[in-house]
């Protein structure tokens, strides 16, 4: 299969992208996670302990597959975590929420703001930040995943009672949620600080786990809080949201993102068409279903499909995974979206 070479480096790409500009291709961003880690040979768990590690990891991933952004994440519980909730951290897997960090509601009149600088594990973030801003920034962005207000404050109670709060207890939900929106800004702030470009993981704001009319109330007005702290900061603003998208995606918009990343179970040809002269889309090849259990020609022929559907949005559209890239999924599949851009995604976008 003859690859075009590229023309333009991701950050030219990007940046021509954002500016409504033609490009050489279609950009691409796989969303790596954890599997940074098998590409620089080290068991999932040191991406946790270190931060140094963490962002080599991630800078070694760049240097191996060449996508357009650099996504630092280990877990959705960054924040959280931070904040008082317990992980548990298996030696070679993702960690997963052990312990919500509030064990009643009321504890929410006690509950701080994190300091990014020195609370759970958000150091290791920046530190990996600066890290490969300072080793590939003049030719990538990195990106550095905050979790969403609704999913910090969901993590922090346990999900069954934050839904159910947010019925019985609505006053103080709220007040649990502006909690949560402050250490997120400082987050923010601190990421954008040293060079990185923050963008907002909110997997609890799934429209399989939500309704409009909950979205609308309790995730929109501070999802806008911190899309509005993103932008005075000269960024635009960037959220990734798992599972289906339909039923929230009308009052996810209305918050005011500038690029939408959305799961493979929503229909790209439906975002575009409803949305795209809204919002940029970013999305959407289904990450177990081909990254981890299907082929090269697979992965081809579905970045194929994705750049058909989305690909005359009126805002911009950048290739991506659906979701996470899983951990052990071949890196020949990883390196086939990131070619399948340049194969079928040539002078961007292209010409009515």
């Amino acid at each position: 299969m003859n690859i075009p070479t590229d023309r333009m480096s991701p950050k030219e790409r990007v940046s021509g992208f954002l500016a409504g500009g033609r490009t050489d291709r279609v950009p691409v961003a796989p969303l790596l996670l954890n599997l940074p880690a098998r590409v620089l040979g080290v068991p999932v768990k040191r991406l946790y302990e270190s931060g140094e590690t963490l962002g080599r990891a991630h800078v070694a991933a760049y240097r191996k597959f060449g996508q357009d952004f650099i996504t630092i994440l280990t877990c959705t519980a960054n924040v959280s975590e931070a904040m008082g909730t317990k992980l548990r951290y298996p030696e070679d897997d993702a960690a997963m929420v052990e312990e919500p960090g509030l064990r009643t509601l009321e504890a929410v009149d006690d509950l701080s703001p994190v300091d990014p600088a020195k609370d759970g594990r958000l150091p290791h973030y920046l530190e990996a930040t600066e890290i490969a801003v300072r080793e590939v920034g003049g030719e990538v962005f990195v990106i550095t995943l905050p979790a969403g207000p609704f999913t910090v404050a969901a993590q922090l109670r346990g999900v069954e009672s934050f839904f159910k709060e947010t019925v019985t207890a609505p006053e103080r939900i709220h007040r649990l949620l502006d909690v949560c929106t402050e250490s997120i800004l400082r987050f923010v702030d601190a990421i954008i600080d040293r060079g990185g470009v923050p963008c907002l993981a909110e997997p609890v704001g799934s429209g399989s786990l939500c309704g409009k009319k909950t979205f609308r109330e309790f995730n929109q007005p501070y999802l806008k809080r911190i899309f509005d702290r993103v932008r005075s900061r000269g960024l635009p603003a960037l959220v990734h949201i798992c599972g289906k998208a339909k039923p929230i995606f009308e009052p996810w918009v209305e918050a005011g993102p500038d690029l939408c990343s959305i799961d493979w179970p929503t229909d790209l040809e439906w975002a575009s068409r409803t949305f795209g002269d809204r919002v940029a889309l970013l999305g959407n090849v289904a990450s177990a279903d081909y990254f981890l259990q299907g082929s090269v020609g697979q992965i081809f022929e579905q970045a194929r499909i994705c750049i058909e559907k989305a690909g005359r949005t009126r805002r911009g559209f950048v290739l991506g995974s659906g979701c996470e890239v899983p951990l052990n999924s071949p890196h020949e599949n990883v390196q086939a979206l990131v070619d399948a851009a340049r194969l079928h995604g040539q002078d961007w976008p292209p010409l009515d």
